[in-house]
């Protein structure tokens, strides 16, 4: 799991030969205003959702092994939990076609605001959507990146 903020992206280019493609579209969207939809950037290797919710008190831990997400919040804030996927407890069955499962775990709460960043490999199970002090808008583009 890596977290940091959106000046800082391009430092991570070379950890993943998709990421460059990700990375310009974040960097060249409004994303302030992008609709609420999914975008395709390459085919079903990379795409983006994004999403407009509130923030939730409770919810399950969710992990993917098809695809890495690089989850940007672009308005409000909200915390994500993370642990590794082998800390994990309780799991359901995985969903392979829709690349996820949720499980239970005691993760470690990371506070993101607007313009933060994480980027969450297969092995970083993760809780996203998590309120701070109360549940609060928040805008999140989740760019989803195919494993080689």
């Amino acid at each position: 799991m890596i977290t940091d903020n959106l000046k800082n992206l391009k430092n991570y280019s070379a950890l993943n030969k998709r990421f460059e493609a990700a990375f310009n579209f974040i960097l060249n969207t409004d994303l302030k205003n992008i609709p609420c939809a999914r975008y395709q950037i390459d085919g079903d290797d990379i795409y983006a959702n994004v999403e407009e919710y509130t923030t939730k008190t409770r919810s399950k831990v969710e992990y993917h092994k098809k695809y890495i997400d690089i989850q940007l919040v672009a308005l409000g804030c909200e915390n994500i939990g993370y642990c590794n996927i082998d800390e994990r407890k309780n799991s359901e069955e995985f969903d392979e076609d829709k690349d996820i499962g949720f499980a239970e775990g005691n993760v470690s709460l990371i506070k993101m605001i607007q313009g933060n960043f994480m980027i969450l490999f297969p092995q970083d199970a993760h809780q996203p959507c998590m309120a701070i002090d109360g549940p609060s808008k928040v805008k999140k583009i989740v760019v989803k990146v195919k494993v080689d």
